[in-house]
């Protein structure tokens, strides 16, 4: 099994979104489990909309637990929320 990412680090201004989003390969039916983990908020789907309201960064990793207790974990995405100009 091997994950995807679609997303990759950027820097946004405050008020903007970010849609994170994986693929899994083969598909998801063969993973038990999945899902986002945002600052320590998890999120149980392949892709989550997110707008960000205050400044500071963020970490997102996306991970997935097959049927054999396997995890397999992305590497951080980091979002930087500025304020505008």
């Amino acid at each position: 099994m091997s994950v995807d990412m679609i997303t990759v680090s950027d820097t946004i201004l405050v008020g903007e979104s970010v849609r994170f989003q994986v693929r899994i390969n083969p598909e998801p039916v063969y993973a038990k489990k999945h899902y986002w983990l945002l600052n320590s908020n998890r999120y149980l789907r392949l892709i989550i909309d997110t707008a960000f309201t205050q400044s500071g960064t963020y970490n997102a990793t996306f991970h997935v637990i097959d049927y054999l207790d396997d995890t397999l974990s992305t590497a951080p995405v980091t979002i930087t929320v500025v304020d505008k100009p």
